[in-house]
């Protein structure tokens, strides 16, 4: 059979679908509810593309080609199709991309990341993220107004997590320790510059991978955090080296004056603000983040700390029935009474989505632009979380399995999953049109439906629906 997709020809003798002949072809098309060896679901209709031959819109993964098919996958009239398909399902979406915390900082920090790396006792992955959001983590942290805290669903219960407490303490009791284990770094920078947003960028630099010298500096609002840094990779020069010694050293230099060095890509940083009030200090620190990302994205060419690509669904107001789904959520979880900054940490509702990273509903809404108040409905799905402790079964040290409806997609996968690997229950299929749910059949728990197929339904489900914890 003889096809083109794109107007690029393609030959196949084999029986197969438009989906599998693209990805022979190196052309991507999106999915949500294919899974290669599983039967097409059809459900999500992402991967729709148009049959030239008989103008009729379609759904690659289940499409078989025939000879002289002609295929349009990328045409702008393509496009607006799928991004209709993902503003229906967005429709119905019912859960926060990122808690309001997060949201709310100003470095956005993902403060629940930071929380359950706390909780897991991983000391360095901790302070990594806290570099790599806040660059110089105590002083934002004392000068930070506590949005986060402002924006905590946790006071609507009785008092709001102490974010700004439980990360003091944290760097209190960690960061005198050598930190982490020296590294080959391909690029090295010079910072001819000085000041609190120069000592910044050396942090937000050397935290992603680049060698870094400077002059040393002493303040006593950074203080701490120079303390903490001079146990780092960074540099801290008593001079700055001679012209040549730059040429052999460095790839790049950072300074304040518009007058470059030929050879050396220079980057310019403003100075810092006169006023050393909260207000500019911090936004020292942000501009240096900013001038980190130019830097990042002239060596690696790739973006790190550009938010404004990212699509954010925010369910919004909660009611008190809501609120006491995260609470009874949490009250199967087993408490660790180690000391009062796990205690306040496991105040956290943990009202984020961990399939934050992951989430392909997310990635194709931000790529094709999908709004998701285009089909808004007049009242939006309750919150409903179905919570399930593990059986001794499921060899893991996690403790509880829990399904989010208001992430579910419908997409049929972990029910195809669990019908191949023959579960005695498995899930199923509940209701029919826009009240259709996923679940286990016959009042059965999430554990008893999915005793062999945990692991894979996790690892394949699109949005994050299903959670371990």
């Amino acid at each position: 059979m003889r096809i083109k997709i794109n107007n690029i020809p393609f030959e196949s003798n084999e029986k197969m679908t438009v989906l599998e002949a693209a990805g022979f072809m190196g052309i991507k098309i999106p999915t949500l509810c294919y899974l290669k060896n599983l039967a097409p679901n059809t459900s999500c209709m992402v991967c729709m593309v148009k049959d030239k031959q008989n103008d009729r819109f379609v759904p690659s993964c289940s499409t078989l080609i025939y000879n002289g098919m002609d295929i349009d996958s990328e045409s702008n009239e393509v496009m607006n199709v799928r991004k209709t398909a993902l503003e229906f399902l967005l429709s119905e979406h019912v859960g926060d991309c990122s808690g309001p915390c997060e949201s709310a900082c100003r470095f956005n920090l993902n403060i629940p990341e930071v929380f359950n790396a706390i909780e897991q006792g991983q000391i360095q992955k901790a302070i990594t993220l806290l570099r790599k959001d806040l660059g110089l983590p105590f002083l934002v942290n004392d000068f930070c107004s506590g949005y986060c805290e402002n924006a905590c669903r946790r006071k609507r219960v009785d008092k709001a997590v102490g974010i700004k407490h439980i990360i003091h303490e944290f760097l209190i009791n960690n960061t005198i320790k050598d930190y982490g284990e020296k590294k080959n770094k391909e690029f090295s920078v010079l910072i001819t510059a000085t000041g609190i947003k120069a000592i910044a960028l050396a942090s937000f630099l050397d935290v992603n991978g680049f060698s870094v010298s400077l002059l040393g500096f002493e303040n006593d609002i950074i203080q701490q955090d120079m303390d903490f840094l001079k146990r780092t990779e960074i540099i801290f020069l008593e001079k700055l080296p001679d012209i040549n010694k730059m040429y052999e050293k460095y790839n790049a230099l950072v300074t304040d004056t518009d007058k470059g060095i030929n050879q050396i890509k220079t980057f310019v940083m403003e100075n810092d603000h006169l006023s050393k009030t909260k207000k500019f200090v911090l936004q020292d620190v942000r501009e240096a983040k900013e001038l980190a990302q130019k830097v990042i994205q002239h060596f690696y060419n790739k973006q790190v700390y550009d938010y404004s690509y990212r699509f954010v669904s925010k369910t919004g107001y909660l009611d008190k029935d809501e609120i006491n789904v995260y609470l009874d959520r949490q009250k199967s979880i087993p408490q660790n009474d180690r000391n009062q900054v796990y205690e306040e940490i496991q105040k956290c509702l943990k009202c984020n989505c961990d399939g934050f990273d992951k989430c392909r509903l997310r990635q194709y809404a931000a790529e094709y632009g999908a709004n998701r108040k285009t089909y808004k409905a007049a009242d939006r799905q309750k919150v409903n979380i179905v919570i399930d402790s593990l059986s001794q079964k499921i060899k893991t040290e996690k403790k509880q399995i829990s399904h989010d409806h208001g992430k579910c997609i419908k997409c049929g996968i972990c029910v195809q999953i669990t019908r191949k690997n023959k579960e005695n229950i498995g899930l199923s299929f509940f209701n029919r049109g826009i009240y259709t749910q996923i679940g286990v059949p016959f009042g059965k728990t999430l554990s008893q439906g999915l005793e062999n197929s945990m692991d894979e339904c996790l690892d394949c489900c699109p949005t994050g629906a299903l959670k371990v914890e």
